[in-house]
């Protein structure tokens, strides 16, 4: 069977046409914490500013925790030890 290469566009091969696309690009995880430090007691917010067209979320807050949607909020329940997001 011959294979077809092309950039983009349609192909027309003995009365059969062929639409070429370019796959669209892979998604490219990025977020904005607010606050960027926090301590017990205080909730930070969660922005998700990927590109690239995600289409689900999974965050894992290591306190056995969880969420699926795009933008969240977690309260800091404990102490544990300090991350500072950038």
């Amino acid at each position: 069977m011959p294979t077809l290469a092309a950039p983009h566009g349609t192909i027309a091969i003995e009365g059969l046409t062929f639409t070429v696309s370019q796959a669209p690009p892979a998604p490219v995880a990025a977020f904005i914490v607010n606050p960027a430090s926090a301590v017990a007691g205080e909730v930070l917010t969660f922005a998700d500013t990927s590109t690239g067209a995600p289409t689900s979320w999974s965050w894992d807050f290591g306190d056995g925790s969880g969420a699926a949607a795009q933008n969240v909020s977690h309260g800091v329940s404990r102490y544990r030890n300090v991350h500072r997001l950038s």
